[in-house]
């Protein structure tokens, strides 16, 4: 056929009326192609009785991208309304193929940048844990050296300590901030919708940001209905939201005021019925901004004065974030400010449910109470060393044996060989991460109960939550709240026994200084298989479990537990982790998880409780089951 012969021999300039009109830049016309000199292609006309052709070419500006023909049954020339009409169309053509091409590259473009975007918040996420992983070491390290210094011969050490652990958590906010931007462009970020007390939230919001007012001489003041009642949201962001303008008011003024308000407050949308809605409203009377600085100030990387930037440090993101974490809400952030005159940040949210619904934060089912621990002994589950060797001297420090395990296989032999009254669980870890040993610890029938408190870099407690840990902290975590979740897991007497399964060396090592100062026995694994070696030797009370781990990550561990071990269905697990957790991280972590905590969020005293307050429920458990 002709567009075989075409296709097998592509003309070339100067060859056959195609190759003419192309060389010439101009339209060509053949009256009797049985002139026309053998060719190929022309054989394959003739054959299909084609007597005459025009051919018209294709311009972009000085180039021939192609050739337009017209091919007639017989002889004689075109007439010239035909070759004016052909050379319109070939005009047409060529902007037509211009535009495909454009389109293909723009196409091409958007796959790159597309590409590029994943790879940039893939390299994000994976930095993220690289630096927040020895940060966990040098915080909690430090943490546990400044509680050193508190004695006379050691107090020239207090101040350099200081220094250090305000210096390790500015990096840790900075990095944060960052991740959580980048979270937000890739729509990554998951609102857990939950029940929560206005007034209890504003208090909590004025402690925290007290010691920043204090720095700079201000005068902090809450203005708060008594009657203000509670609120449906995301509790974890708008406190982020809101902690983040309360930082920045007592940053930027000095010795003035800086005031917290919230009400009840309906909004008017435009044409509809008011919209009820709670107003927050952080104002001060700092530096004040321009108009022109105003405009820039929700801008991410940039500050309203770039020398600001030297004086009051920051990243510039704080804001961008906040105005991106109100709009995910439904609501609206805005600023009125002078220079001079201070400024007020406003933030309205919706008491309605958002356009997108958030996932519900519901509270997981519970295990059922576990047997009585008579031990005190922790697993730490942890594939980095310094995260190991970290909680292993906190928990010294608070009274626990600790056993530790270098990954989640590690961890669930050692949790079966050992049953300690807790598990800490790293999430991230090699080969199985915290998610699987969670899983395989609590399908163990053996380990079902026992505490596990999740220990890790992302935030996923949801998730923690959902595959049954007892509370999730995320990394680098608050020694105080980590010493809090133990207090409440720890046995009202006699201690228990734990098992830790956390891949942070640091972490596990933290953990464990922490139980053993609980009166705990603490059994450490790595990641969720050694968590699992360690249940073979003995059935511990409680489990605290990192999510993201090596080789069995936590909730590989639970499902492993759960159907290896028959006896341990009700050992209660305490999920640690720092990773968000999505709908399907708690679908998995559904009954499985007694708690989970963000170790970023949860101090060491607040995990003491909680792990005192599941191995004291276990106890009660098991006596009610023997009376």
């Amino acid at each position: 056929t002709l567009l075989d012969a075409v296709r097998q021999h592509r003309p070339r300039i100067g060859e056959t009326i195609v190759g003419r009109c192309a060389a010439r830049r101009s339209a060509i016309e053949v009256s009797d192609v049985a002139a026309e000199a053998a060719h190929p292609i022309t054989a394959a006309l003739r054959a299909a009785g084609i007597q005459s052709i025009l051919a018209v070419p294709l311009m972009q500006q000085d180039r021939v991208v192609g050739v337009l023909i017209v091919r007639r049954e017989r002889a004689g020339s075109f007439a010239p309304e035909t070759v004016a009409l052909l050379q319109t169309f070939a005009t047409q053509s060529a902007l037509a193929i211009q535009n495909a091409r454009l389109f293909r590259e723009i196409e091409e473009k958007g796959r790159q940048l597309a590409a590029a975007s994943q790879h940039k918040s893939q390299f994000l996420a994976n930095m993220s844990h690289e630096l927040r992983t020895p940060l966990n070491a040098i915080i909690g390290l430090s943490e546990m050296m400044r509680e050193d210094a508190e004695a006379p011969a050691h107090e020239d050490f207090a101040e350099p300590l200081d220094r250090v652990l305000r210096a390790g958590k500015h990096l840790l906010g900075l990095i944060n901030d960052v991740l959580d931007l980048s979270k937000i462009e890739a729509g990554k970020i998951e609102l857990h919708e939950e029940d929560f007390d206005l007034a209890t939230l504003a208090r909590d919001l004025v402690v925290t940001a007290q010691p920043l007012a204090d720095k700079n001489g201000n005068r902090l003041a809450l203005e708060c209905p008594a009657d203000i009642g509670k609120f449906q949201g995301d509790q974890m962001r708008l406190r982020q939201v809101l902690l983040n303008l309360l930082s920045n008011a007592c940053k930027f003024t000095e010795k003035g005021t800086v005031t917290f308000s919230l009400a009840r407050a309906p909004r008017n949308g435009a044409g509809a019925a008011p919209q009820s809605g709670v107003a927050f409203a952080v104002g001060d009377t700092g530096i004040g901004m321009t108009p022109e600085q105003q405009g820039r100030l929700f801008a991410e990387f940039t500050q309203a004065d770039s020398s600001t930037t030297r004086k009051y440090g920051g990243t510039g993101l704080g804001l961008a974030i906040s105005k991106r974490l109100v709009e995910m809400m439904g609501g609206a952030i805005q600023v009125d400010s002078a220079p001079g005159k201070g400024s007020t940040f406003k933030v309205w949210l919706p008491t309605e449910p958002v356009a997108a619904p958030m996932t519900p934060a519901e509270a997981p089912s519970r295990p059922a109470p576990p047997p009585d621990g008579a031990g005190r002994t922790v697993l730490v589950i942890d594939d980095d060393a310094d995260a190991r060797d970290l909680l292993r001297r906190f928990l010294a420090r608070e009274g626990f044996d600790t056993i530790t395990a270098a990954d989640g296989a590690e961890g669930l032999r050692l949790a079966r060989q050992f049953r300690p009254s807790l598990i800490t669980l790293d999430v991230v870890m090699p080969k199985m991460d915290g998610w699987a040993v969670l899983q395989q610890l609590r399908a163990d029938p053996a380990l079902a109960s026992v505490p596990i408190v999740m220990l890790s870099i992302l935030d996923e407690q949801e998730k923690g939550f959902a595959l049954g840990a007892a509370d999730y902290l995320m990394k680098p975590f608050d020694r105080e709240r980590l010493r809090s979740v133990l207090t409440r897991v720890k046995p009202s007497a006699g201690g228990g026994r734990v098992l830790v399964v956390e891949d942070d060396d640091a972490t596990r090592a933290l953990l464990r200084d922490m139980l053993t100062r609980e009166g705990c026995e603490v059994e450490t694994a790595e990641d969720g298989i050694a968590a699992l070696a360690k249940l073979a030797s003995g059935r511990p009370d409680l489990i605290l479990l990192d999510l993201m781990m090596p080789r069995m990550d936590g909730f590989e561990f639970v499902k492993a537990m759960r159907t290896r071990l028959g006896d341990a269905a009700d050992i209660p697990i305490v999920v640690l982790t720092a990773k968000d957790l999505t709908a399907e991280d708690r679908a998995r972590l559904a009954g499985e998880a007694e708690k989970v905590l963000r170790k970023s969020l949860h101090s060491r005293e607040e995990l003491a409780a909680e792990i005192r307050r599941v191995l004291g429920a276990a106890k009660e458990g098991a006596k009610a089951a023997n009376a």
